[in-house]
């Protein structure tokens, strides 16, 4: 389904679900996306794809694709997902949650339950896909998640106040020189949370306060680019230790 400028999707209740129809968001602007369930999960249609393996032939397997020029776009109190990948071992089947390409900017996505999947968010989807894509993340739990919490890809982005619980392949992974703000997120059971992995270029963050509980691998504490986010948050940032509390109660749909 194609989202128009000007447009809200909002859900009522809990009732509002998009089951196996894909948003795509091409060269659109002013657009905000609230209260709703995607899954991808019934869909029964596939193709092969390029690594030859069985995909989703529903919007390419993207819960939400957004592409070419759109900008100013909110996507709040949703929830994603699809089957639990440690038993649907196909990475490929279904692709993104919300992925972002091209020249598409000024993205936050805020207060999600992200939860059952392989690749949550490709952001950039090429190591030649440059672009300064300013997307913000914060209050959004993500459960039993293999891995892009995000993937990120050049330019500037801003992940705070997240709770991640057992992101088991790679956490945050920034790339090709990006410069990621990461504060005061909780990493829980989580595999690398903070790294730059398969990546031509190094991408880097600048971390401040993050809590790490029974994780391994990269959990840095010092940062190696500074990025300062243009715009006012202090009112809504919380300290680590209260994310997770805050945030399993307040993420998802029905609780706008």
């Amino acid at each position: 389904m194609r989202v128009a400028s000007n447009k809200t999707l909002l859900g009522v209740g809990k009732t509002g679900f998009l089951e196996g129809v894909g948003l795509t968001i091409s060269d659109q602007r002013n657009i905000i996306v609230q209260n709703l369930r995607f899954t991808m999960s019934t869909v029964t249609n596939t193709k092969i794809n390029d690594e030859k393996r069985a995909q989703v032939a529903v919007n390419d397997g993207d819960c939400v694709t957004i592409q070419g020029t759109s900008q100013n776009l909110w996507f709040d109190h949703c929830e994603f997902f699809n089957l639990d990948p440690a038993t649907q071992t196909n990475q490929d089947l279904y692709d993104g949650l919300i992925d972002a390409k091209g020249a598409s900017a000024y993205i936050t996505i805020s207060w999600n339950y992200f939860h059952d999947h392989h690749k949550a968010h490709l952001i950039g989807n090429s190591d030649k896909d440059a672009g300064d894509r300013k997307v913000t993340f914060h209050h959004n739990y993500y459960n039993n998640i293999h891995e892009r919490v995000p993937v990120y890809r050049f330019g500037t982005g801003h992940v705070f106040n997240n709770y991640y619980k057992h992101v088991y392949g790679t956490g945050i992974n920034s790339r090709m020189d990006a410069c990621l703000r990461v504060e005061q997120n909780y990493f829980e059971d989580t595999k690398d949370p903070l790294t730059t992995k398969n990546s031509s270029v190094p991408g880097k963050w600048d971390a401040a306060g993050n809590l790490y509980s029974g994780s391994k691998g990269s959990q840095p504490t010092t940062s190696t680019c500074t990025f300062t986010p243009p715009y006012q948050y202090s009112s809504v940032l919380n300290e680590a230790a209260q994310v997770r509390e805050i945030v399993q109660q307040g993420a998802g749909v029905g609780k706008l």
